[in-house]
């Protein structure tokens, strides 16, 4: 900014720091490749109590948006899924999805990744356990959070995305649990690799549409 501040040929304009918080759950889980399963435990949670145990009341915007904010890749798809906060359709859906007993998972945060992320997975724990799913905690130092992360070793993980203005073709390369040499997520099929390489070589667009996994 100093270099350029005084150029008259250059618009240099700071944007505001962004990050979003995410539950990363692992697709390559065989429990948690059920897409119900991973309904109940969207609808398990109340993102409200959530936010205020990790960050404290004026300190967090909640909203179901991807990206709030940003530029013109942002999208409200899927707000009406977005913090129900119903336990009892949570329940409906585990017993449909074979589990009606809940079941055992683990859920890892690092606070040297996400500031609070331990009291936010707290209270993760008492919302899922409200359905029967019983969550560990597990605390990791940096270091090792990224190598399991990357490793697919992991069941529900806090994480945080930033910068909300850079191309999503590029940045689901470097900073994504989509990363195809990784497949966290398991995006496997050819048609998503096949898109992605276009992306990367195609003028910027007002929207992209990806390849939707069950």
């Amino acid at each position: 900014y100093s270099t350029l501040q005084n150029n008259t040929g250059v618009v240099v304009e700071i944007l505001p720091a962004d990050s979003w918080l995410n539950i990363v759950l692992n697709l390559l889980s065989p429990v948690l490749e059920d897409q119900r399963i991973r309904r109940a435990l969207q609808m398990a949670l109340d993102h409200e109590a959530i936010m205020l145990a990790a960050f404290g009341k004026g300190f967090y915007e909640l909203t179901p948006e991807l990206v709030p904010g940003a530029p013109i890749w942002y999208s409200d798809a899927g707000r009406e899924f977005f913090n129900v906060n119903d336990p009892e359709g949570a329940k409906a859906l585990l017993t449909e999805a074979g589990f009606p007993d809940g079941f055992e998972t683990k859920i890892t945060v690092s606070t040297g990744v996400i500031l609070g992320s331990n009291e936010m997975a707290q209270v993760w724990a008492q919302d899922l356990a409200e359905v029967g799913i019983k969550a560990e905690i597990e605390e990791k130092d940096q270091a090792l959070f990224f190598d399991d992360y990357f490793a697919g070793n992991f069941g529900i993980q806090a994480y945080t995305l930033g910068d909300g203005t850079v191309d999503p073709a590029i940045y689901l390369a470097n900073n994504s649990p989509l990363r195809t040499e990784n497949n966290t997520c398991g995006i496997e099929t050819q048609e998503f690799f096949e898109e992605y390489a276009a992306a990367l070589h195609r003028p910027r667009q007002p929207s992209r549409t990806w390849p939707k996994r069950g």
